[in-house]
This record gives C-alpha cells, sequence and structure tokens, in this order.
C-alpha cells in the first residue's frame, strides 16, 4: 500500500470491509427486534384469548348453578338453552364466525366481539384427539365423579350436567396464509382450557 493511500486515513478496501460488516450487525440487530416484538405481541394475544375464555367459563357458571332446567342438548350441540326464574339464557357458538355468544333479556353478549378485539380471534371446542366437536355436551361421567352412578339425564329429561370439552381460542391466520415468522414457525397463538363438567342438580363443577 502506498504511502499515500497511509496518508489519506483509510482506503477503498477498507471502507467496503467496514460497510458490510455494518450492514451485517444491522440486518441482525434487526432481526432480534423483529423477533422480540413478534414474541411480545404473541404474548399480548394469548392473555387476550386467556381472558375470553375465563369470561365465558365464569359466566357458564354461573347461569348454570341457578339454572331451573336446560333444554335437551341430544348427541351434543353448539347452542345451550337454559332457563332461570323465568328467564331464557341462550349461549351459542357460530360455526361460521366463530363467535360465542350469550343472549338473556333481549342482549346479547359476543364472548370474540370484532369491535373490540382481533377480529381473527375464534372459539371452537376439541376432542382429545384434537378433533372439532360441539361446545355444549351431556357429560357421561357426570353422577360417577360425584361418587354415584353416571346418571346423564335428569327425570324430566333434561341433562344433569354439561360439558365443555377442550375449550379453545385462536387467533387465526390472514387467509393466504402469512402471519408473524413466530406464527409460521410453531403455528397461530391459541388457548385452550382443559373440558369444564358444571353438575346443575348438585350445583358443583369438576373437571
Amino acid at each position: 500500500m502506498s504511502s499515500k493511500a497511509f496518508a489519506s486515513g483509510i482506503s477503498l478496501l477498507e471502507l467496503a470491509i467496514t460497510m458490510m460488516i455494518t450492514a451485517v450487525i444491522g440486518v441482525g440487530v434487526s432481526g432480534l427486534i423483529k423477533a422480540g416484538a413478534e414474541h411480545s405481541l404473541s404474548e399480548r394475544q394469548h392473555q387476550t384469548m386467556r381472558m375470553m375464555a375465563m369470561s365465558l367459563i365464569e359466566d357458564l357458571r354461573f347461569d348454570l348453578r341457578a339454572a331451573d332446567s336446560i333444554d335437551s342438548l341430544g348427541g351434543g350441540s353448539n347452542t345451550l338453552v337454559i332457563h332461570q326464574a323465568g328467564q331464557t339464557i341462550t349461549y351459542n357458538l357460530d360455526t361460521g364466525t366463530h363467535r360465542m355468544t350469550r343472549t338473556a333479556a333481549g342482549k346479547t353478549k359476543t364472548y370474540n366481539d370484532p369491535s373490540v378485539f382481533l377480529s381473527n380471534m375464534q372459539f371452537s371446542c376439541q376432542t382429545a384427539a384434537g378433533s372439532t366437536t360441539t361446545c355444549f355436551q351431556n357429560d357421561p361421567n357426570a353422577g360417577a365423579v360425584l361418587g354415584g352412578p353416571p346418571t346423564v339425564i335428569a327425570s324430566d329429561g333434561t341433562p344433569k350436567a354439561v360439558l365443555v370439552p377442550n375449550l379453545t381460542v385462536t387467533a387465526a391466520l390472514p387467509a393466504g396464509g402469512g402471519g408473524t415468522v413466530i406464527d409460521q414457525a410453531f403455528g397461530p397463538p391459541s388457548f385452550q382450557l382443559t373440558s369444564f363438567s358444571f353438575n346443575v342438580a348438585s350445583a358443583t363443577e369438576f373437571q
């Protein structure tokens, strides 16, 4: 290298190497910041989904403990009709929009209301194997769990216990895929509660 290059302080080659190193470091830092932001978003979504699920369970717990009767669920249903002190309370999962609602006295509460939460929040219920199933079912082990013989249907034909199998809230990916890097690597964020069973006759609850 000539003395003129040393006199100028830095050569073009040294400048190019410096710029390349700076660019590599910049890309790495940018990736870390993005990953951190996406992880924070995923955590917030998980907390929101947990709040939605627990809000539904708390309302069900209150309504079923005070229930006078419940309409037949047949082999399972996404609609639960509760009769309570002359009032009818209806829970419904719309399998098209995946929105869960509670309607009573002409007022409807949507647990994953798109005007309040992100519009991609979806409710579903799942079997132990992970396939979709109805959200309100007769619990075949209701009596047995409480120390007696299994008794699914009361003498008046209504269920003695309502099973909510693996209530799940999921943040669905946008149409066509996409989502964050975390979504693509691990799937969309979701929150699931262990199956709950609410025994109407004795006002008890078990999992």
